[in-house]
């Protein structure tokens, strides 16, 4: 009897840990893209949606990039962890920055690399390893677009493992050298974004381990709209 008991207890605590787990995703529905929409059927199948755990909620103001483009990597010349200076390569200008041509072929640390698709995980979280041969010592750039209804200034988020660079149509809005792992909101800077399509290029900085890129804005009525080209 208490072995026939011990397994209904279990039986119960696992129906009320699926029934949470459901309610959490299901909460999440309309932020799960079309093709993912399946795995929400089942409790053994959400694992599929990378990043669905950690989403915030459907009604969060937070409007996060998901779709960006990426290169690299190019090297980064820090001399040790230790140096708290900022390294050469966060304040050289290479060709990404010197304007954007979809086509490019540029010579990097691993050879030769273009521009490239990349997804950010339910999340937020672009995970640049997925992208790069290289990756201790290095940069990549992310690149992407938001569309604005018309002139505003916006709040944006930052989560960056290690430190970035945040550049808005070209100008710099944003620089931190550091030793850190990425979360959401780690940064919030205010930027001026203009009618129409402006151009934002992250410069993220790997001294080794995971390299991980957050970006999101405050947009809670979702009027921004986020291209890649």
């Amino acid at each position: 009897n208490d072995v026939v008991s011990m397994w209904r207890e279990a039986m119960r605590e696992n129906r009320m840990a699926m029934d949470s787990l459901m309610n959490f995703a299901e909460a999440r529905r309309e932020i799960v893209p079309a093709n993912r929409q399946a795995y929400l059927l089942s409790p053994y199948s959400l694992h599929k949606i990378e990043g669905l755990m950690s989403a915030p909620p459907a009604d969060s103001p937070w409007n996060f990039v998901d779709d960006w483009l990426v290169t690299g990597p190019f090297a980064l010349g820090m001399e040790s962890e230790q140096d708290t200076t900022i390294p050469s390569g966060m304040l050289e200008k290479y060709p990404p920055e010197l304007g954007f041509d979809r086509t490019a072929i540029f010579e990097v640390v691993d050879g030769r690399a273009n521009w490239q698709l990349a997804n950010a995980d339910m999340s937020g979280k672009l995970d640049l390893l997925h992208y790069f041969g290289t990756t201790v010592n290095v940069i990549a750039y992310a690149r992407t677009v938001v569309v604005a209804p018309s002139d505003m200034q916006v709040d944006m988020s930052l989560g960056s493992n290690d430190g970035a660079q945040v550049l808005v149509n070209g100008e710099s809005v944003f620089l931190l050298h550091t030793g850190r792992g990425a979360s959401p909101h780690m940064d919030t800077i205010p930027v001026n974004l203009r009618e129409g399509e402006n151009e934002i290029l992250v410069k993220v900085e790997n001294y080794g381990s995971n390299w991980q890129l957050y970006l999101s804005f405050d947009d809670p009525d979702r009027k921004l709209e986020f291209r890649v080209q």
